[in-house]
């Protein structure tokens, strides 16, 4: 592991365990776990936007161990302070399921840059970026699906993820590669409607890792 791996495995873990604190701090003055698991995905993305700066690309599965180990702590020691963290990490529906979903599908998107950064990058930022947009859009209700799966999906929640997964897939195609843009966001934008349909297929949060899967799935065949 080189000193700019190490600092910036440091910096992530001490990044987590503030986080963390504020959690349960936050929830103890009655913050909704909803609201304190909805700002997750974000967070991450500032992490993720270190990953092309890693020497070993490998030390970023040690960031996907930390926070499966916040999660452990959270799930198994019986003390107050992790009871509460347990608590505030926890959907209404769902316990740790909802942060345990996010960090495999956030662990697929890690390996997938291990093979091909180009693609893991933009899959990873898709994950924390755009899946958090297309949910805050939903609770709009504008234009409603009504899918089985997932009837509380909305037309401009899923319109916002195919945006968002085509700019940010297309960016990092760009990064790492010298590429046509009208080819690029081809076939990015069709990695978003392959996303965004596998999004409806699954409930959530089961439908994250899927949402990762779809896009990489889809990114590799083109």
């Amino acid at each position: 592991m080189s000193q700019t791996d190490a600092i910036l495995t440091l910096l992530l873990g001490v990044g987590l365990f503030q986080f963390a604190w504020l959690s349960v701090m936050l929830h103890r003055r009655g913050i909704k776990a909803e609201r304190i698991l909805s700002s997750i995905p974000p967070l991450f993305a500032i992490w993720v936007l270190f990953w092309p700066v890693y020497t070993h690309a490998e030390t970023i599965l040690l960031g996907i161990c930390l926070l499966a180990l916040c999660i452990s702590l959270a799930s198994t020691i019986r003390h107050p302070l992790f009871s509460t963290l347990k608590s505030c990490w926890s959907g209404q529906a769902h316990g740790l399921l909802d942060v345990s979903m996010f960090m495999l599908a956030l662990g697929l998107a890690a390996l997938a840059y291990l093979e091909a950064p180009e693609f893991g990058f933009g899959m990873a930022l898709a994950l924390c970026m755009g899946v958090p947009a297309a949910d805050l859009l939903d609770r709009t209700r504008v234009v409603p699906l009504d899918f089985p799966s997932n009837p509380g999906q909305t037309l401009i929640g899923h319109l916002v993820l195919i945006l968002v997964i085509t700019l940010l897939g297309g960016w990092s195609l760009l990064i790492f590669h010298d590429l046509d843009w009208s080819h690029l966001f081809m076939a990015t934008a069709l990695a978003g409607m392959v996303a965004s349909t596998a999004r409806a297929m699954m409930p959530e949060p089961l439908n994250q890792p899927l949402i990762v899967l779809a896009m990489g799935l889809t990114l590799w065949l083109l």
